[in-house]
């Protein structure tokens, strides 16, 4: 009996402790993951370092790769992409150099646009998962400004993206807007294309009115191009290269005298 009572009193205590207990159960893990802090711009600078430079190609618009500066054609270099090697450094923004002053710059250009500031950028771990937020003054988002260096801004990435498609939406319509006579022709070049010179000089020798449209820096030359290709039905994907010519609804890829004649008479 006194073994069955000791039992009995054990179960009790042990049921009355876990009914009194003021022990709360610890709050469950938020599923959220902590947004990474925001590095520091990298220093860019003419010799190149550990990154690479990303930039649109002014003459076919395709994303291009380069390691120095001086890889980078003069009309691509007021907005570059800079993408560190280290993978740590990489994440929900993007680091943006305008490398087009000579020998770099002693002063940072203005935030504008998608800049990392005022803001919160979100360091999403997961594709859909939402994230906690930094604040971006607390990610070191300034811009390099020691000689030598080229001003470097933190910006987020997919609001850059969106202002990039608008930009392209925007020069496609003025673009269409401001289209000449579709029997005029117009000879799309670059500065430093030899053979583009020596087309607009055959041009001028046969008498033949023309516009140039320099497609570096000309902001809707390649529009205007992309638009009139797409309205004769030549291939996007020929558009490659220097000069291209637009002759009275024909496109011409490269410098041929006998093409071009061909398309003067139509």
């Amino acid at each position: 009996m006194t073994h069955t009572r000791l039992l009995r009193f054990i179960t009790l205590a042990t049921t009355l402790l876990a009914l009194t207990s003021c022990g709360k159960p610890p709050p469950p893990e938020d599923p959220r993951p902590v947004a990474r802090p925001i590095p520091a711009p990298p220093v860019v600078t003419a010799e190149g370092g550990p990154y690479v430079l990303r930039y649109f190609s002014p003459t076919t618009g395709n994303l291009l790769v380069a390691k120095k500066v001086v890889d980078v054609p003069k009309g691509a270099r007021a907005q570059v992409i800079v993408v560190p090697d280290d993978p740590k450094l990489q994440g929900p923004w993007l680091f943006v150099a305008d490398i087009s002053a000579e020998g770099g710059a002693a002063t940072a250009a203005p935030a504008t646009g998608a800049q990392a500031t005022g803001g919160q950028a979100t360091a999403a771990a997961g594709k859909d998962a939402p994230a906690k937020t930094a604040p971006a003054k607390d990610a070191a988002a300034a811009t390099s400004q020691a000689a030598g260096q080229f001003p470097c801004r933190t910006v987020d990435r997919y609001a850059m993206e969106r202002e990039r498609a608008a930009e392209v939406a925007v020069a496609a319509a003025s673009a269409a807007k401001a289209a000449p006579a579709d029997d005029e022709v117009v000879l799309y070049k670059t500065a430093w294309c030899g053979y583009c010179k020596k087309a607009a000089r055959y041009l001028e020798l046969k008498g033949v009115a023309f516009q140039k449209r320099d497609l570096e820096t000309d902001p809707g030359a390649r529009a205007d191009m992309m638009r009139r290709a797409k309205e004769v039905g030549y291939p996007a994907s020929k558009l490659q290269g220097v000069p291209i010519l637009y002759i009275k609804g024909h496109i011409l890829s490269g410098f041929s005298r006998e093409a071009i004649d061909a398309a003067l008479k139509g």
